[in-house]
């Protein structure tokens, strides 16, 4: 069942939590077993939705940008509570992308509008040397999608010298959208591979 699946960790912490509180209500309190099972497993259940509830409000308010500013190299950016994000159409591409970094004042640093501007000054070799490492990295469960195909989805701006190309492939008949990701450092490619989630395309 996918309800069960996704609240394993739930399910598990509470049970945790009940054994924890029986032995404390039984054994230290001096309470019977049976209501003391029953009065622990009811407050483990208890505490464990109020922090799963909390928790999800937490991910919904970081879903939602605090304000948006306007950059003068980058234009509109969403400003979220560790993050920042904007739409943009770089390096000339037919479709907009994501660019999105992570600067301690939720926007834009100088080290982050630094290295943009490095990438998009270099993106041909850039792209270039990302496809090359992604067709000799891919699965060779995805014979149909060549790094040619792939489109650029979203750039992440890590460090002062590090970032990530993320690409989805161009759906074709009887194959399935792919992501996968190039992780740069010093302009050099370092990592390449799947993306562990579901690619989307816009």
């Amino acid at each position: 069942m996918s309800w069960l699946n996704y609240y394993t960790g739930e399910i598990k912490a509470a049970f945790v939590l009940a054994c924890v509180l029986s032995v404390v209500l039984i054994g230290v309190a001096g309470l019977s077993a049976i209501p003391g099972f029953l009065i622990a497993t009811s407050c483990a259940a208890a505490i464990v939705v109020a922090l799963t509830v909390l928790q999800r409000r937490i991910n919904a308010k970081n879903m939602h940008p605090i304000r948006v500013v306007d950059h003068p190299e980058l234009g509109q950016v969403s400003v979220y509570r560790n993050r920042w994000q904007t739409q943009l159409q770089p390096f000339g591409l037919p479709y907009p992308c994501t660019l999105s970094g992570a600067g301690d004042t939720g926007v834009p640093t100088q080290e982050e509008v630094s290295l943009w501007r490095a990438v998009c000054d270099r993106h041909e070799s850039l792209l270039d040397a990302g496809h090359r490492a992604l067709s000799t990295g891919k699965s060779s469960a995805d014979p149909l999608v060549r790094a040619t195909d792939l489109h650029l989805s979203l750039i992440q701006l890590q460090t002062f010298d590090t970032f990530m190309f993320f690409l989805v492939s161009s759906v074709r008949a009887g194959s399935k959208s792919s992501g996968f990701f190039v992780r740069y450092r010093d302009m050099n490619v370092i990592e390449a591979g799947r993306t562990p989630w579901k690619a989307k395309r816009e």
